[in-house]
This record gives C-alpha cells, sequence and structure tokens, in this order.
C-alpha cells in the first residue's frame, strides 16, 4: 500500500513540476517512462514498516522551554501519520522544504540516528541504509517540487517557490552520491536546466 502513495506523489511531480518548468503538460510517453523509472527505484527499498508521522518537519515541531529531555520538543500535525518506511521522517526533518540543513548538519543527524538505530528489527542494515535513507529523500524531494509547483499554477500561490532551489539542491546532492542512478540520468535528460549534476 505504502508504495502506491509513494508513486501517486511522484506523479504530482510530473503533473505538475513538468508544465511549470517546460509550459505544457508531459506526453503520455514520457510519464509512462517517469512512472517506470520510479518503480524500479522504489524497488530497491525494503518493506520494512513502523509508525511515520509524514510531516516531520521544522513547522511541526515545537520548542517547550519549559520542558526536560525529549519533552523539550512538541509535535504537530501528525493526522496524516501511517505505517511506513523507518527512515521517513529523519529524512523530513533533514531534508527540511522550509530551512536549510547543510551537508554537516545532515550527516550528524544521520549518524546520531544510527547510532541507535535498532537495525536487528528491520530488514536493512547499516550498510543499506544511506541507499534507503536517499530514496526517501529522493521520493519527498520531488513530490514536494510538485506540490510547490502545483499551488503555483492552481491557486497562483508564489509564496513556496523561493524554496524550490533548496529542494532541488537535496536532490542534486542525492544524485550526486550514486544511490539513484537510473533516476538521476533521467532528471538529468529531462531537466538539464535543473538537475544538471
Amino acid at each position: 500500500m505504502i508504495w502506491n502513495i509513494y508513486l501517486n506523489e511522484a506523479e504530482i511531480f510530473i503533473d505538475y513540476y513538468w508544465p511549470f518548468i517546460h509550459g505544457k503538460q508531459c506526453n503520455a510517453d514520457k510519464k509512462q517512462e517517469f512512472t517506470h523509472v520510479m518503480g524500479e527505484v522504489y524497488s530497491n527499498l525494503t518493506d520494512d514498516k513502523t509508525l511515520m508521522l509524514r510531516d516531520f518537519h521544522s513547522p511541526n515541531l515545537l520548542f517547550l522551554e519549559n520542558e526536560d529531555g525529549f519533552r523539550k520538543c512538541a509535535v504537530i500535525d501528525f493526522q496524516d501519520a501511517l505505517f511506513g518506511h523507518p527512515l521517513y521522517d529523519l529524512v523530513s526533518l533533514t531534508n527540511d522544504a522550509r530551512i536549510t540543513i547543510d551537508e554537516h548538519q545532515e550527516k550528524y543527524l544521520i549518524d546520531l540516528y544510527k547510532k541507535d538505530f535498532p537495525f536487528n528489527n528491520f530488514q536493512f542494515d547499516s550498510l543499506s541504509f544511506i541507499e534507503q535513507y536517499h530514496i526517501l529523500g529522493v521520493q519527498r524531494s520531488i513530490k514536494i517540487l510538485g506540490i510547490f509547483a502545483r499551488l503555483a499554477i492552481l491557486e497562483t500561490n508564489q509564496n513556496y517557490l523561493v524554496h524550490m532551489p533548496r529542494i532541488i539542491c537535496y536532490i542534486k546532492r542525492i544524485m550526486q552520491s550514486g544511490s539513484i542512478q537510473t533516476l538521476a540520468c533521467w532528471l538529468n535528460q529531462n531537466f538539464k536546466e535543473t538537475f544538471d549534476v
């Protein structure tokens, strides 16, 4: 079920970011090609599941000054929570669309997360952790690009366009890692002006 959600979310990218950049709708053949590439990328994800909040990022995390320990961080906006990949919320935090997380901060947070991660409860290990992380990172980032483009096209809401360069930077970072080779080639061919790395 979750993989269908990922594919549906990928379609937001092709349905809205494509015309946002190219000025016209994506043709059916190109859309099918993209869906095939994304299916290939997602096939490398394990089917591990745990509770995932999906919107675990800066606007939904509140600092509570008068609390101690973990209670200092309050989480809001979790009505879309479902069972999904255990790294999804980490990706939401480290690839935040609204604040820049540089590579050093990202590595620090990943290392901190890995330190206490219960690998024996899941099908991936420390070595495949980063591949899983990158797949989810690109999935979430292309979805967000599509959502921001949709807001600009359908609602003439330009407010989120300021965040697009940050999201593109996250995608380029993942492309350079080599984890998503097929998708990286497709993005380079079809969005050269955006994703040329």
